[in-house]
């Protein structure tokens, strides 16, 4: 998966660092959110968790995102510009993938799995509190 910069589906420490803060801070808001605004807190289940899955929810979305992307779009070098392309041209030299999606579809079904995944995920993991 790491590929050369622009290559769909490639992978750097970088993006997937930021894609994991990216998770984090938005399950951050919302665990902020529920502080400031939900008056019952002590009688629901501890809130803090959404925070981790935030941050995992942002990491399997890019690693599966980048899995799509190296797989099922095309990637090509087109020696005409010297730029990567998406698309088959006549000039470009295959890269990877398939030219089965577009960017905007390897978002779109990136964010149904992880939406569909997450979950299931979460509820095995997530603390309850003791029912006396």
């Amino acid at each position: 998966l790491f590929r050369s910069v622009g290559t769909n589906g490639g992978i750097t420490a970088v993006g997937v660092i930021s894609s994991l803060l990216g998770g984090l801070s938005v399950g951050l808001a919302y665990f902020v959110s529920q502080i400031i605004f939900v008056n019952e807190l002590d009688i629901s289940n501890p809130q803090w968790p959404i925070v981790l899955y935030g941050a995992l929810a942002g990491f399997l979305g890019s690693m599966i995102d980048s899995y799509i992307g190296a797989t099922m779009q095309y990637s090509g070098y087109d020696e005409g510009t010297g730029k990567v392309v998406n698309h088959v041209t006549s000039e470009a030299r295959h890269i990877s993938g398939k030219p089965i999606f577009d960017n905007n579809a390897v978002n779109l079904f990136s964010s149904i799995i992880v939406a569909l995944l997450l979950p299931g995920i979460a509820w095995g993991f997530r603390p309850r509190s003791e029912e006396h």
